[in-house]
């Protein structure tokens, strides 16, 4: 049994990232996985091909 207090749900946290890593993800952003065309972040999987916005972009 779990003492008093404590978070007792199964919910796992993503691991921890350094201070380092987090910069690096902001100042260098990867292309995102369920943005391919880069129409909503702006950053494509192709790195020649420029994004794209439509309507519903706006």
């Amino acid at each position: 049994m779990l003492p008093t207090g404590t978070n007792q749900n199964s919910r796992h946290l993503p691991p921890k990232r350094t201070a380092h890593e987090v910069v690096e993800s902001i100042a260098h952003p990867h292309p995102s996985k369920s943005d391919p065309t880069g129409s909503y972040t702006g950053i494509p999987v192709n790195p020649h091909e420029i994004p794209q916005q439509d309507a519903d972009d706006l």
